[in-house]
């Protein structure tokens, strides 16, 4: 039924106050890898993954107050938990965020197709469609007509319910990145300036594709590809900048460096680029200069104590203008006070070398429990050679460590301070659980019938109401059959947040028998 109506998507919404004091400073994030109707929408496999490690770069590296920063994911993020969570962290952080204040949003997880068919609740008479971001909970069977002869579902969230949520904060500047198939909406712009009429907020967004084109994920990037290229951009930035000092990443520059990496980072022999072409629109036109975030950054100090920095857009190959050479003044005469001292002669000094420097103090991540053998390990970011073990050894410091396996898309992500000579404890697991209910669509409190559960290729038995524990996270191949019906859908494991499948089961009379004799 959902034909080309859901894609994968990936929104930040940052908003920047203009120096207000009022304005809140905070950080929502949700991913949904896993939804409760997941037989009509598949499951995904990197929205979690990307939630989880731009809130781990966020507490890691950016200057959100503590308790702040909202990582929902999962059954966590009902439709009703993310609507709430906009006024509740607003509310907490009120008057926090100083004379940089700003409110991040983003969301991993499906959206509505605009331009979807009449069964996919398409609005009448031609309209797009007001359903967009696909919470938890939300439910593609539970459409309803109205007077007009469009549908609507209320178990999405609409263009409208988010655009209001945005117009409604503090800030008047916000960023919004949505990462999705065909998420450069002319509609979504049209709602938005509805919604901001009258007030003096500014709006950029930074789209993964136009309307008629997808946006992908690659098991290849471990992530979304917009996803992948603003991660990697806001890494490079932190390396490129000295330790402990803030940047500022505009929408503009930050457009510019994904265009960059999408334009040079091939998968499957193509560029980025040639799948799908992001685009950057701002509201009003010809906006400029919104501000993305602000990180701290990790390289290395230059040995000069005064700090010149150069704007990212300067050459580095133009060198300084030469300076005139001047000429030397002439030694002011001695006056019969002065006493001219002689340097005593010189005196045969044996060289020294200079010390060799201290190594970096170094610190341990010791995992809790046994590793795969054929697990990966990835260090801000970037991949890294290693052995599976239980302990590595690395340089005092804050990281984001993500371990996982190249024939799953599970990824164990984990924030971590490693201190100088101590050890930090992690507990990367790599086994999840699966419960599958059969409901009676007329009576969805009431168990429907018995279905057949094949999990990979490999039966998992018959029931109505079945849970086994102990699969691999990851991704898998789930067919379920009931009667003579039999529905396939891709399910993702993770550990920490067990998996339940309900199917809504609906009898059907069968047709009517004809009879095969030919009348006389």
């Amino acid at each position: 039924m959902l034909k080309r109506l859901l894609c994968t998507l990936a929104i930040f919404a940052v908003s920047i106050a203009s120096g207000s004091a009022r304005a809140g400073n905070f950080a929502l994030i949700v991913g949904i890898n896993q939804y409760e109707y997941a037989g009509d929408l598949p499951n995904l496999r990197y929205a979690r993954p990307d939630a989880e490690t731009i809130a781990g770069l966020l507490k890691n590296a950016s200057s959100f107050p503590p308790g702040c920063i909202r990582l929902i994911v999962d059954s966590q993020a009902t439709r009703d938990a993310i609507l709430r969570a906009f006024a509740d962290l607003e509310r907490a952080c009120y008057d926090k965020g100083g004379p940089a204040d700003h409110a991040l949003v983003f969301f991993a997880g499906h959206a509505v197709d605009a331009g979807a068919s009449k069964g996919d609740f398409v609005k009448g008479n031609g309209a797009q469609s007001r359903e967009f971001l696909a919470p938890y909970d939300a439910n593609p069977e539970d459409v309803y007509a109205l007077a007009d002869g469009s549908y609507e579902n209320s178990t999405f969230i609409k263009k409208e319910e988010f655009s209001a949520q945005l117009s409604h904060l503090s800030e008047q500047n916000i960023s919004l990145i949505i990462d999705a198939c065909h998420s450069d909406i002319p509609d979504l712009g049209q709602v938005m300036r509805l919604q901001l009429l009258g007030t003096d907020k500014r709006v950029g967004l930074l789209a993964a594709s136009n309307e008629d084109a997808e946006a992908y994920e690659f098991p290849e990037l471990h992530h979304g590809a917009l996803s992948y290229a603003i991660i990697r951009t806001l890494f490079a930035l932190r390396e490129e900048t000295p330790r402990d000092q803030l940047v500022d990443e505009t929408m503009d520059k930050l457009y510019q460096s994904v265009m960059t990496l999408f334009s040079v980072t091939k998968v499957r022999g193509k560029r980025l680029i040639d799948y799908n072409r992001p685009a950057l629109e701002m509201y009003p036109s010809g906006t400029r200069g919104i501000r993305f975030a602000a990180l701290t950054g990790i390289g290395a100090l230059p040995a000069a104590p005064t700090i010149a920095v150069a704007s990212r857009e300067r050459p580095s190959n133009v060198a300084p203008p030469p300076q005139p050479e001047r000429e030397a003044a002439p030694p002011a005469p001695l006056s019969p006070s002065t006493t001219v001292f002689e340097p005593p002669p010189a005196v045969a000094v044996a060289s020294v070398s200079p010390p060799a420097p201290l190594p970096p103090p170094t610190g341990a991540v010791e995992f809790a429990s046994a590793i795969p053998s054929d697990a990966y390990l990835e260090v801000n970011g970037s991949r890294v050679s290693w052995t599976p073990g239980r302990r590595i050894l690395l340089p005092a410091g804050s990281y984001i460590l993500v371990v996982g396996q190249p024939d799953f898309t599970y990824r164990s992500v984990h924030r971590v301070d490693v201190p100088p000579g101590g050890t930090v404890p992690i507990e990367p697991a790599f086994v999840g659980s699966l419960a599958i209910r059969s409901v009676e669509k007329a009576h969805p409190t009431q168990l429907g019938p018995p279905l057949r559960i094949v999990l990979d290729g490999q039966s998992l038995g018959t029931g109505n109401n079945m849970q086994w524990s102990n699969i691999a996270a990851g991704t898998h191949q789930l067919s379920v059959t009931v009667h003579d019906t039999t529905k396939v859908t891709q399910v993702t494991i993770e550990p920490d947040s067990p998996l339940l499948v309900r199917y809504l089961a609906q009898a059907v009379a069968p047709p009517a028998r004809t009879s095969n004799v030919i009348p006389l």
